[in-house]
């Protein structure tokens, strides 16, 4: 008998429903969002020592009088595990230096330029607690010169474990930005500088701020 009701037990309790389990979301996939960065005085002295001035591609958005650039986030993750994280931007900067002219030219001739410009940066780190480093597609009087590492944040942009607040945001105030070795060569190449811009050069600041897309289905 006691056999019996125990083969009865175990089967009702194999045949009860399975009761689903939410699982924890570890990947975050960025939504939307921008990073605004603030450029060193320094930075900013050397540029116009060379008279060197920012043009824009949209959606990027430049503000002269706080001296800020801003590129707007269009996708990438952020793994809350590990802080492993990609944020996509979309736009770009163009900094650009008139060409003097040896001879005079035509009353009604166009100015030309030199140009170096900064398309769809992507901020990279690949472990806790940095470095990261930012990325964009150069573009050199007109020849790409493929994605090139421009920036370095030797802090990073997260830690492990990634906890997202409420309003499914993450913030990252006064990131630290330095020129890489390869930015601060096509720099100088470009404008015919010597030693103007160098690597582990203070640029500026950086302030992150990035939506999720919710995980509600």
């Amino acid at each position: 008998m006691t056999k019996l009701l125990t083969t009865l037990a175990l089967a009702t309790v194999l045949a009860l429903p399975a009761v689903a389990v939410d699982e924890v979301q570890e990947t975050k996939d960025i939504k939307t969002g921008t990073t605004t960065i603030t450029f060193d005085a320094a930075i900013a002295t050397a540029l116009d020592t060379a008279n060197v001035f920012f043009q824009k591609a949209q959606p990027a958005r430049i503000n002269a009088g706080k001296g800020t650039v801003t590129y707007v986030a269009s996708g990438g993750f952020l793994d809350l595990a590990d802080a492993k994280a990609e944020i996509i931007h979309s736009g770009g900067i163009t900094l650009a230096q008139e060409i003097v002219a040896v001879e005079a030219r035509a009353p009604k001739a166009p100015k030309q330029y030199k140009t170096v410009t900064l398309l769809d940066p992507i901020i990279t780190q690949a472990t806790s607690g940095g470095p990261a480093v930012v990325s964009a597609v150069v573009v050199i009087n007109g020849d790409s010169q493929g994605r090139v590492n421009v920036f370095n944040i030797a802090a990073g942009i997260a830690t492990a474990p990634v906890e997202i607040p409420n309003n499914q945001k993450l913030t990252v105030s006064g990131a630290s930005l330095t020129l890489t070795a390869e930015a601060a060569t096509a720099l100088n190449t470009a404008f015919g500088l010597v030693d103007v811009f160098t690597a582990d050069q203070v640029v500026g600041e950086a302030d992150v701020n990035v939506k999720f897309a919710s995980s509600k289905l």
